[in-house]
């Protein structure tokens, strides 16, 4: 009889799902939402305020309230459709999300959620399950809004201010065409490359862009996700001798925001106990995206010892650590003081495999031991880090 019930819920929750993507408030954001470039889902993880509830996005309001009053009408149960999206979310956000609640709420029996926050995450969690995957000219063409005059469909803007994921204009802020190249030329630069030298070195000329409505938002509402707490990294970029620590522990933190995968770097300032000679440990860890419910997270944990005055390591080695799934997804989630993302492995889940030490290590031989010993799309991260 359960499983007949749970069939049920799943055929209400699919045909609610299809019902949602026809909605007229769907249709107007789907291209917005196809032109921010991740995740709806990691989007919301980033807004998040804590204590909760979180903060929704001014665009998404209209078709969060619609998802709210079409979840009621079709009597859906709060726990099926949790359950129904942690079992089919690849990207294990939803898993995140529930890592961030108690249990028992207003809204369910199992899952302490406000509602508010609860049709939020359905409404983003629907926007990433059905977005556009292929980029076609031809359909962006055949929608595209031009309300200013046009040349080659391109708008002069004065006046045009440049930020990392919109530009500002006539009072609105517009995201970046899809097609744009938004890569930086310095790091920590504010607007993308190509913006940057139109600001700093065009002095004469017009500037003319695609200016399209349905990217347009009020500018005091504008869509900016690359600097929002968290969403590329949290922590200070470290060059081991020029790097001033203020802390005794300092702790790095780079996403991969396609595969949400982490990279920690962990940094704490010891001396040895006979000489009081300094030196620091060096952690790296790989903190990946959860994928695989209620099964042991394994991790590449990589420590060294660093010695400031001799500008070498003495020692480096290499482990495993195996996390229980509920302690791993506190950690990856930075959701619970008890388990922060520098949360340990217990020792017998500290699974050694190899070690050099007693010597002197370049930090290019440190780096290399490193980089060989990560899988390749860590590489990026541990770059951005040491950058």
């Amino acid at each position: 009889m359960n499983d007949i019930k749970k069939d049920n819920q799943i055929d209400k929750i699919e045909e609610f799902f299809l019902e949602v993507i026809e909605l007229p408030e769907y249709k107007n954001i789907e291209y917005l939402v196809f032109s921010i470039r991740i995740k709806m889902l990691q989007l919301l993880s980033m807004l998040k305020n804590r204590p909760i509830p979180y903060e929704c996005p001014y665009y998404l309001k209209p078709l969060a309230n619609k998802v709210s009053e079409l979840f009621d009408y079709k009597h859906i149960s709060c726990d099926a459709i949790w359950d129904y999206m942690c079992e089919n979310d690849n990207m294990g956000w939803i898993i995140y999300f529930n890592s961030l609640f108690e249990m028992k709420s207003e809204c369910s029996d199992t899952i302490a959620i406000p509602s508010d926050t609860l049709f939020n995450i359905i409404t983003c969690y629907i926007l990433d399950t059905f977005r556009e995957k292929e980029i076609d000219i031809a359909k962006i063409r055949n929608g595209e809004k031009f309300i200013y005059d046009v040349k080659n469909d391109l708008t002069l803007v004065s006046n045009v201010k440049f930020e990392n994921d919109s530009f500002i204009y006539d009072g609105k802020a517009y995201l970046y065409n899809i097609f744009t190249n938004t890569s930086k030329i310095d790091y920590f630069d504010t607007m993308p490359g190509f913006a940057k030298i139109i600001t700093d070195e065009v002095k004469s000329g017009d500037i003319l862009l695609r200016v399209d409505e349905r990217l347009a938002v009020p500018k005091e509402h504008i869509i900016s996700y690359t600097t929002l707490d968290s969403a590329k990294f949290h922590g200070p970029q470290f060059h081991f001798k020029k790097s001033d620590l203020k802390q005794h522990k300092t702790i790095i933190v780079h996403i991969d925001e396609e595969t949400n995968d982490k990279l920690l770097m962990v940094i704490k300032q010891d001396e040895e106990k006979d000489n009081r000679k300094a030196f620091w440990h060096i952690e790296i860890e790989t903190i990946p995206s959860i994928t695989k419910k209620d099964k042991p997270c394994q991790t590449i944990f990589i420590h060294g010892k660093w010695y400031p005055d001799d500008n070498c390591f003495n020692h480096i080695d290499y482990e495993i650590n195996q996390y229980p799934y509920i302690d791993y997804i506190k950690k990856y989630a930075e959701s619970d003081s008890k388990h922060k993302i520098d949360f340990y492995a217990t020792k017998e889940m500290h699974y050694k495999i190899w070690c050099i030490e007693n010597g002197n290590y370049s930090l290019e031989t440190w780096y290399k031991l490193v980089k060989v010993s990560l899988p390749s799309r860590y590489h990026k991260l541990l770059d951005e880090i040491l950058k």
